[in-house]
């Protein structure tokens, strides 16, 4: 992991760690963790599970850019079937206003997806290994 430093306008220094692929890298992905005040932190299991699982995908070659005129920005809106701060229904809600979004609803946990860290990074990493392939 490489340590890295966002300065902001009022003076405050946001921390973060880049993790480089295990190969050649044709994407990238920013991977942000729950603020602090709701139990969020860069070294919450969750993020680990993410950044490796993202690094180790076999990922095929990058389109080229004629290939690329129909992408339309697609997202992967993800939350814990108990999240209480982002609902289900509104998740969803939000899912049919995007035209390129997909949902996903993880059964049995919450906002930090306690003990779902492999299952959440595997929906993430299936979702990126479908939109680059």
């Amino acid at each position: 992991m490489e340590p890295v430093r966002f300065p902001t306008q009022d003076g405050v220094s946001l921390e973060g760690e880049i993790r480089r692929p295990d190969r050649t890298a044709l994407g990238s992905a920013v991977v942000c963790h729950a603020h602090p005040r709701h139990g969020g932190s860069k070294d919450h299991p969750i993020l680990w599970a993410l950044r490796n699982e993202l690094a180790s995908i076999d990922i095929p070659p990058i389109p080229v850019p004629a290939e690329l005129r129909m992408f339309r920005r697609p997202a992967l809106l993800l939350a814990g079937e108990g999240d209480v701060y982002c609902p289900r229904p509104q998740l969803e809600a939000l899912g049919t206003r995007l035209p390129e979004a997909e949902v996903a609803i993880v059964p049995g946990t919450d906002h930090f997806f306690w003990r779902r860290e492999k299952e959440v990074a595997e929906i993430v990493g299936a979702f990126a290994g479908r939109l680059l392939g």
